[in-house]
């Protein structure tokens, strides 16, 4: 009789924990106004090698931010270095997970700002222990972002918009 009814009772169960056993995720809030992916990579020996047109050497960075509405961002971004102009970005880091944000326009991009905003409209992302006005861009317009720029070298950047 048991085998029967199991059927049934797995599907009552499954309708019981659907309906009453959902939760909404709101891992991160539901203020978030962007979410941005990064991917950017200097790997190439030859190429990537530290001087005045590249003061970041061979290595990357990785990660995630989400921009607030209240200025604030989370991130979790994580780089790997070698051979940098700056000894200190030599190795493996996590960046502080705590950042602020505004978007500013800026025609035509500064060095450095890879890949370029299809409006000239960026996000700036203030990194605490990073010197005054030094900070972080990513395109603002919403869309997938990608350039290469020769073997080893290569930038990919998602920028999602929330609201």
């Amino acid at each position: 009789m048991l085998r029967k009814f199991r059927p049934l009772l797995v599907v009552m169960s499954l309708v019981a924990l659907a309906m009453g056993g959902s939760v909404n995720a709101s891992a991160y809030g539901s203020d978030h106004v962007f979410q941005i992916t990064i991917s950017e990579n200097c790997v190439n020996p030859t190429l990537c090698v530290a001087g005045p047109t590249n003061p970041f050497g061979i290595g990357g960075i990785w990660g995630w931010v989400e921009p607030d509405a209240d200025g604030t961002a989370e991130a979790q971004v994580q780089f790997q270095g070698h051979s940098n102009a700056d000894p200190s970005l030599n190795g493996s880091g996590h960046l502080p997970t705590t950042w602020s944000w505004t978007i500013i326009s800026i025609p035509p991009p500064p060095p450095f700002v890879s890949p370029p905003d299809p409006n000239n409209t960026y996000i700036l992302f203030t990194i605490p222990g990073f010197p005054p006005g030094a900070g972080f861009l990513t395109p603002a317009t919403p869309g997938q972002y990608g350039e290469n720029f020769g073997p080893g070298i290569n930038s990919q950047i998602t920028v999602t918009q929330m609201h």
